[in-house]
């Protein structure tokens, strides 16, 4: 037998990893019958398994189960805050949650495999523009061997482009690691818009939605877009959905009620964990509901904060 575990801590930690009893004890091999004993402080001792198995699901040291090290102090993901701190919206926050509980995988180290992750996609990105100028240039060259078997014509093969600085550009962008293509000059696509009004069927070229990196990964993603789907980045906004299959099922199928908490206006990490267990449907329905109805009750003050971002004592 080792120190008592103590209940109230393991009962919290368990609520941060947002995980039911039943999910836990799977994890750390026992019975939710034992679990639910040692978190009410019924089982006077346990075995070191137990209590190294806990530790390890909850991704803590043994001692801060028993109470002999410091309970970590947690953020609002329920995770141990980092050295890193900055503001992201609800909608940003539920994606982290459902990826975690998709994948098993702690919002942490979601965060620690985000500059990992994200080179691997703007390498690929790059990777992919080069490429098609490769293929934009074998073009060129084909035409160009083929101009002998065409003496007769007075026309180019391949006919000169009034746009081929753009090609430059668009290799110097390559070069510079210009993953949203930002670099590129204004008069690139001041001839497109022109010709766009010419030729009545080529739409102008969006920097939020047509980028090569988000083009990218629209490419690279997953087939199912209730799995996964991007459609705008920008060095301050994106606009992603990862996992609506998965919000779909929490809602029981309410559509309405699952774009709203994809927007964000319900908080998927503060959902108490025993509303995710079998026969909770119901109740989590109507906490979600509840939530939504709460955020857009306070959208005429957000609304006021935003027009008026000082405090009356400040702008005075």
């Amino acid at each position: 037998m080792t120190k008592a575990i103590d209940g109230g801590r393991l009962r919290e930690l368990r609520h941060r990893k947002n995980l039911s009893q039943q999910e836990l004890a799977r994890r750390a091999k026992l019975t939710k019958g034992s679990l639910h004993r040692l978190e009410a402080g019924k089982q006077p001792g346990s075995r070191r398994r137990t209590l190294e198995g806990l530790a390890e699901a909850l991704e803590v040291e043994p001692g801060v189960l028993t109470g002999e090290l410091a309970l970590p102090e947690a953020d609002i993901f329920g995770q141990p805050k980092s050295q890193i701190n900055f503001r992201i919206d609800d909608a940003v926050r539920n994606a982290f949650w459902l990826a975690s509980r998709c994948y098993r995988i702690p919002i942490t180290r979601i965060v620690e495999l985000a500059p990992f992750l994200l080179v691997c996609a703007a390498e690929g990105s790059l990777a992919r523009r080069r490429t098609k100028l490769a293929e934009r240039d074998a073009y060129l060259d084909r035409g160009d061997a083929l101009r002998s078997a065409f003496p007769h014509l007075p026309n180019d093969i391949v006919p000169f482009s009034v746009e081929e600085g753009g090609f430059w550009e668009e290799e110097r962008s390559i070069e510079a690691h210009d993953i949203l293509a930002r670099d590129l000059p204004d008069y690139i696509f001041q001839f497109k818009r022109r010709v766009g009004r010419v030729l009545d069927g080529v739409s102008g070229y969006d920097r939020e939605q047509d980028n090569p990196f988000v083009l990218f990964l629209q490419e690279s993603g997953p087939a199912d877009r209730n799995v996964a789907s991007i459609s705008r980045v920008t060095a301050s906004v994106t606009d992603f959905e990862v996992r609506r299959g998965d919000v779909l099922e929490l809602c029981c199928g309410d559509t309405s009620l699952a774009d709203s908490v994809i927007r964000g206006l319900a908080p998927l990490y503060k959902m108490p964990s025993h509303l995710l267990e079998n026969g909770a449907a119901e109740d989590r329905v109507a906490w979600l509901r509840e939530r939504c109805e709460e955020y857009r009750a306070r959208m005429p003050d957000l609304l006021a904060m935003l027009d008026d971002p000082l405090p009356p004592e400040a702008a005075s």
